[in-house]
């Protein structure tokens, strides 16, 4: 019986554990990353550092390419943001998730105070990469999603090439993901 209740307790303590992980991410000791070209600022953990991208002629018919990088201390995981006014004959997304495997889940993520869907594209039922958009039903997510009435924003999280692909889950207690998620739920246009 003693054995019993001690695995019980346990298993509550460790669940316990596992739900406060992503709670647990504190922003009090982050910087603002803030961007005044593109009109947002984000907040980031101090250790991450920002490349920014920008592609005058990514196709000969398409408009230029423009978006930012926010990447782990380590280097291996990436979260991609493009912003942009809708008026700007600009591309803030460069990837459509084909070939990454099959959308596994389909989820609400919030993007600042703006709840959005994240798709998460599995492959032999492991996460690979996370796309961020405003449309539930379109599964090729080139195209930029509108933020408020004025702008339009594109969101991804992926490993780079450092990474071992085939054993990655993005979504299983990744740390960089939770951090990730934290920093888009800091999101905030300027005024």
């Amino acid at each position: 019986m003693k054995k019993l209740i001690f695995v019980c307790l346990f298993g509550v303590f460790f669940l316990a554990g596992l739900k406060s992980a992503d709670a647990a991410i504190s922003t009090s000791d982050w910087m603002w990353y803030k961007d005044k070209n593109d009109g947002y600022k984000i907040k980031m953990p101090k250790d991450w550092f920002v490349k920014k991208y920008y592609y005058p002629e990514i196709y000969s018919d398409a408009d230029p390419l423009r978006y930012t990088t926010f990447n782990s201390a380590n280097e291996k995981y990436y979260l991609h943001l493009g912003v942009k006014k809708n008026t700007q004959n600009l591309m803030i997304a460069f990837r459509t998730g084909m070939g990454v495997g099959d959308v596994k889940k389909i989820r609400t993520l919030k993007i600042g105070k703006k709840k959005m869907w994240a798709k998460f594209w599995a492959y032999e039922n492991k996460t690979k990469e996370v796309f961020i958009n405003s449309d539930k039903n379109t599964l090729n997510i080139l195209g930029q999603c509108m933020y408020g009435t004025e702008y339009e924003l594109a969101a991804m999280f992926e490993a780079g090439d450092q990474v071992d692909y085939m054993n990655l889950d993005i979504k299983r207690s990744l740390y960089e993901y939770k951090q990730a998620k934290k920093m888009l739920s800091t999101f905030k246009l300027l005024k």
